[in-house]
């Protein structure tokens, strides 16, 4: 489990004794991992566009 820390975004990994940083673009994942920074961050899974033609149905 991920520890609070004192700077907003970043908790504290005790299993890696590594900050993890949570990104909330692109730009700022590219970024933290171009640093060699462990990062969070979300997926957001896009809606299946059901108007479309279902192959196989």
């Amino acid at each position: 489990m991920l520890e609070l820390t004192n700077e907003g975004g970043v908790r504290y990994c005790g299993e890696c004794s590594k900050n993890v940083y949570y990104c909330q673009t692109k730009v700022e994942l590219d970024k933290a991992l171009s640093e060699g920074k462990c990062v969070a961050f979300k997926i957001e899974l896009e809606e299946p566009d059901f108007d479309d033609e279902l192959m196989g149905f």
